[in-house]
């Protein structure tokens, strides 16, 4: 996937780090993350969290694996992310 991502977008995920691009937004995040996660680490999810300086909420959703918040927790996930919504949408 990343050498895709590499040729295709001439992009390098290696290159960037996610943390350092959020400074300079100031929108609402949900970060979301299985516990269980083993193709994206838990602390990179915690670093994007705590560097972010904008409004923002942070849920780990107990034994799930890499894409299985979802289909795991589908009662939870879809309260998490209608609640974070309401709560911040703007009457434009």
């Amino acid at each position: 996937m990343k050498h895709i991502v590499k040729h295709r977008m001439k992009y390098d995920i290696k290159q960037n780090k996610t943390f350092e691009a959020l400074k300079d937004v100031n929108i609402p995040i949900l970060f979301i993350h299985g516990d269980k996660d083993d193709f994206v680490p838990m602390h990179m999810t915690i670093e994007n969290y705590n560097s972010y300086n904008g409004p923002k909420e942070l849920w780990i959703a107990k034994d799930a694996w890499h894409c299985k918040c979802y289909s795991l927790h589908k009662e939870e996930y879809e309260e998490k992310v209608l609640n974070f919504f309401e709560k911040h949408r703007t009457n434009n």
